[in-house]
């Protein structure tokens, strides 16, 4: 009769999870610890659009190209598109002045939209052209040139495209990126007084103490929904939970977006 081997391999490997589970943990306590707004990021489409290489957004005015011929051919398209939709948007407001039919918002709202673009195309050459000046700016330079210059445009362009959307999911705010205490009890009646949309409507209202208070509490009110070792990074240890905060973000707005859609039945 042989003997029967020893079932090893059953209990080598879960000590060998715990094992890299722990290392891990210890090796990235320092990058991970909290759900921060890096994680809105990730989670929003806007931010699909950032290059983590050259730490810029594509589709903006200083954003890096590789091609130049290839990015001013697609530019002249924009432009010779844009310019054509403008000419025919124009011929509509003149004949409903005509017509006598009184302002069309709608019509001036698709103008603006259209004025803004060619002035976009407009600095994006100028932008394309500082960069095949410069002599001695290799390729792999140009992929990050002006790391900082730029920037702050290039963050206002994203912002007001997730401020049109009316798409704000969850709200990205710099003190969620440094926590040093347990986030508190949210205020709910400051949450349930006014809904986002109703600041994003009026942009003063932005500037006022109310909006931030709103805000404030809106990341605490998200803090605390997150389960586990998200809500005290601090007593439980660092743990990277961005999955599990995009996917509640989501699911969040999935639900937020059939309530408009029955209220919209409704009325």
């Amino acid at each position: 009769m042989t003997k029967a081997k020893p079932k090893t391999r059953g209990y080598v490997l879960p000590f060998l999870f715990l094992f890299l589970f722990l290392a891990t943990g210890q090796l990235f306590a320092g990058e991970f610890g909290y759900v921060d707004s890096r994680a809105c990021m990730l989670s929003h489409p806007a931010f699909q659009k950032f290059d983590w290489e050259s730490r810029r957004f594509f589709s903006t005015i200083s954003a890096p190209v590789k091609d130049f011929a290839k990015e001013s051919i697609h530019l002249n398209k924009l432009e010779e598109t844009a310019t054509a939709a403008l000419k025919a948007i124009e011929k509509k407001i003149g004949k409903a002045f005509s017509d006598k039919d009184g302002q069309s918002a709608g019509l001036w709202k698709s103008r603006a939209q259209l004025v803004n673009e060619l002035e976009y195309i407009r600095q994006r050459r100028e932008v394309l052209k500082n960069l095949q000046d410069d002599e001695n700016m290799l390729p792999d330079q140009a992929l990050v040139w002006c790391t900082l210059e730029g920037v702050e445009k290039d963050l206002a362009n994203v912002y007001t495209q997730i401020k049109q959307q009316h798409k704000v999911d969850i709200l990205m705010d710099f003190a969620a990126l440094a926590p040093t205490q347990h986030p508190p009890e949210p205020q709910m009646h400051i949450l349930c007084d006014r809904r986002l949309e109703a600041f994003l409507d009026d942009e003063k209202s932005i500037n006022s103490e109310e909006f931030t208070a709103w805000l404030a509490n809106s990341r605490h009110y998200w803090q605390r929904k997150l389960p586990g070792v998200c809500n005290n990074p601090f007593k439980y240890g660092a743990k990277d939970y961005t999955d599990v905060a995009c996917t509640i973000i989501k699911s969040a707005s999935d639900i937020k977006t059939a309530d408009r859609g029955e209220e919209k039945i409704e009325k």
